[in-house]
């Protein structure tokens, strides 16, 4: 009894250790203490050269609360690059980018700040899918896409 009790207190004591280096090595939301690999820098944004910028912001704190509403501002046949800077949240709609709206660089605040999720299905998976760029000359960065799946079961009750 005492060798099965000591052995659990080891299995204990061996997963606070890998939580613990778990935790140093991943951190919290993407920020950890130690790093295998260095951060991601953004070196994309100083490379375009844009005099348009349009800000999002589904707090309601910009012009615009929506992602769609801001690529519908852009006027069609564009041929100068616009920032859609988009802030921290979740943006829970389709986003579609026609082929008349282009050079578009749309600037999440982070992979893990900034999620556009979408609950759509359908059989054709072009048509329910979350992002659609039809658009040449477009460009994401800091932003994560998330399509959310409904299962729905039926029954045939008779």
């Amino acid at each position: 009894m005492i060798k099965s009790e000591s052995r659990f207190v080891i299995n204990i004591l061996v997963c606070g250790v890998l939580i613990t280096i778990m935790f140093l090595l991943d951190g919290v939301n993407c920020r950890s203490f130690l790093t295998l690999r260095p951060p991601i820098e953004d070196d994309v944004t100083p490379k375009i050269v844009t005099r348009k910028m349009i800000t999002v912001d589904v707090k309601g704190s910009e012009k615009f609360t929506s992602i769609q509403d801001a690529i519908d501002s852009v006027p069609d046949g564009n041929q100068d690059w616009v920032l859609i800077h988009v802030k921290k949240g979740t943006y829970r709609e389709k986003v579609r980018i026609p082929r008349e709206k282009g050079h578009i660089f749309l600037r999440g605040s982070g992979r893990t700040k900034t999620v556009i999720v979408w609950s759509q299905s359908c059989e054709n998976n072009y048509e329910s899918s979350t992002f659609k760029v039809d658009a040449d000359d477009f460009i994401a960065f800091g932003i994560s896409f998330k399509v959310r799946l409904l299962y729905l079961i039926s029954s045939n009750m008779n």
